[in-house]
């Protein structure tokens, strides 16, 4: 490692200091990181957290009491550690402060940042160890110095501490148990003692400082003997955790090899989610799975027997079933034993599938359900009803009938009867275009919008004389009577097949009911004016019947 300069010695002495003094900078840096990392924390912000381990000042003092162990300096320790420990403090205490007014039963005390940073190991004493040679070794180099700022990202100090003041909280509001700040503080304590003794190895090393200088304080040496003893009970309870935790994984693949291995006997049987929870000496195995029928009790007790001989010792399981059916186009699959798929499970699972294929070519139109009739031999009759906002006639049933027989693939005939539910959309100035019935049959929709516009129209005509009501609408689409006063083409109904309809007149019978004999002109007037509002040349004629509305006489 290079050595330091006397030049390059006096700025990291004087840099150093300047970061382990407990100045008011010192302190408003600390109460601003730890709001930052408290709010990160409830919020399960990851990047949040890691903001507040940049703004957190607690490495300062961490490398000003390694540089003064070195250089043997009681002075530069006791203001390091002054300000170690009210930088502590005020870290917990604004924590505690930020749970009591967010209330501490509102915290979810076991989501990802917090319950991450209360169970530490032996790794998180590793990860201080090398972030402490790091830390030391740019702050001794000062041209590598940017690089503090990942370390400070690595070690996480306030974030612990945090999670000590939320943790205190719960305690205090009786939310959750002492493992919580206890768990949180002691990482805290691994990354701090790491910290010190690595960033001390590297300044010795640098030439920063030597083991004579230490030797000379007597109050250092007995500073340094209780860091080492609490890094060994650290270290002691480190391993204890990471041991609870490598044996915990070790059970938790045994058991889920053995349980995959005896699940995949059961057909349909796969396994959905398996959780352990160590319960003093007993393992409860909280098993969730996929399956077509209940497991019986019998196959629980012995699968809970053959997890208790392999993992020799006392096994709770619990077993939840998520029923789940399979079914293919051979119809249903992993059924009971003994219950076979019957003929008609097969035809009902294979025309389901055959429908829905179908009705992919009809936009906007929707399966609702379907039942089986009574057919004759190789017949399949089957009554469905789809949801649409369009009337599915005998062409479109046609259509889809053959389009399903396609998919089916069986020898038998299938005839369909479809039933429409109608579902059509409106707003306050009428009914929403259906984009789907134009993409279906265009010449169809434009059929039914000259019905709804001339069946309009016409009311409205009638109701502007007094006493009129119109009765009865019917109208056909084909060319008019010749000119010499021969009828035309025979007139074809509106609702034939749109490529059969010529469009050149619209023909209009009306029954209307009026108080007095309609003229010839009212006639004319009504025919021009459907014939502006249509733009279609129409023939109207009208059956008039007379007839007024007679009202009772008022009470005297």
């Amino acid at each position: 490692m290079p050595l330091v300069t006397p030049d390059e010695q006096a700025e990291v002495e004087r840099c150093i200091d300047e970061a382990a003094c407990p100045t008011r900078s010192f302190l408003i840096l600390m109460v601003l990181s730890t709001l930052i990392a408290s709010y990160g924390l409830l919020s399960n912000s990851t990047a949040t957290v890691i903001g507040a381990m940049i703004v957190a000042p607690l490495m300062g003092p961490i490398l000003g009491l390694a540089l003064s162990v070195v250089q043997g300096r009681m002075d530069r320790f006791g203001r390091a550690l002054q300000a170690e420990i009210l930088g502590v403090l005020l870290c917990v205490l604004t924590a505690l402060v930020v749970a009591l007014l967010a209330g501490s039963e509102n915290i979810d005390y076991g989501q990802s940042e917090i319950a991450g940073r209360t169970h530490p190991t032996l790794y998180d004493l590793m990860v201080g160890l090398a972030a402490g040679m790091a830390g030391g070794y740019a702050s001794a180099h000062r041209k590598v110095g940017s690089s503090i700022a990942g370390v400070a990202i690595a070690v996480a100090l306030v974030p612990p501490l945090s999670v000590t003041g939320l943790g205190l909280a719960g305690v205090w509001q009786g939310v959750v148990g002492w493992s919580i700040p206890l768990g949180s503080f002691v990482l805290f304590l691994a990354n701090f003692l790491t910290i010190e003794l690595a960033s001390a190895t590297v300044f010795a090393l640098a030439g920063l400082g030597s083991l004579h200088h230490v030797k000379r304080s007597r109050g250092l040496l007995g500073g340094i003997w209780v860091q080492l003893l609490l890094l060994a009970a650290t270290l002691y309870f480190l391993w204890g955790q990471l041991d609870a935790v490598m044996q915990h994984r070790r059970l938790e693949r045994q058991t889920r090899t053995l349980l995959q291995a005896e699940l995949t006997r059961l057909p349909g049987v796969g396994m959905e989610s398996l959780e352990l929870v160590k319960r003093g000496p007993r393992t409860v195995v909280k098993l969730f799975v996929r399956s077509p029928q209940e497991i019986p009790v019998g196959q629980v007790a012995n699968l809970q027997e053959k997890l208790s001989n392999e993992l020799a010792g006392d096994v709770e399981l619990v077993l939840g079933t998520i029923l789940s059916t399979y079914y293919s186009t051979r119809g249903r699959l992993y059924a009971p034993e003994g219950q076979p798929p019957s003929p008609q499970e097969i035809l009902l699972q294979q025309l389901d599938l055959s429908l829905v294929a179908a009705l992919h070519g009809f936009p906007g139109v929707e399966l609702v359900s379907f039942r089986l009739l009574e057919s004759p031999p190789a017949t399949i009759r089957a009554l469905v009803t789809v949801r649409s906002a369009y009337e599915l006639d005998a062409q479109l049933v046609t259509r889809l009938q053959t389009a399903a027989q396609a998919a089916l693939g069986r020898n038998e005939k299938l005839e369909l009867t479809v039933r429409t539910v109608l579902s059509r959309d409106f707003t306050a100035s009428g009914p929403v275009e259906t984009v789907a019935e134009r993409r279906i049959d265009p010449e169809q929709a434009r059929r039914d919008d000259l019905r709804r516009m001339l069946d309009s129209e016409l009311r409205t005509l009638v109701a502007e004389l007094p006493d009129s009501l119109l009765v009865s609408l019917s109208f056909t689409v084909g060319p008019l009577p010749g000119s010499d006063g021969s009828p035309g083409p025979t007139p074809i109904p509106l609702d034939s097949p749109a490529d059969t309809a010529p469009w050149e007149a619209l023909q209009v019978e009306a029954t209307v009911r009026t108080a007095r004999p309609l003229s010839p002109a009212q006639v004319a007037l009504w025919q021009e004016r459907l014939h502006q509002r249509l733009q279609i040349a129409v023939k109207l004629r009208v059956d008039n019947r007379l007839g007024a509305t007679v009202l009772p006489l008022p009470d005297r």
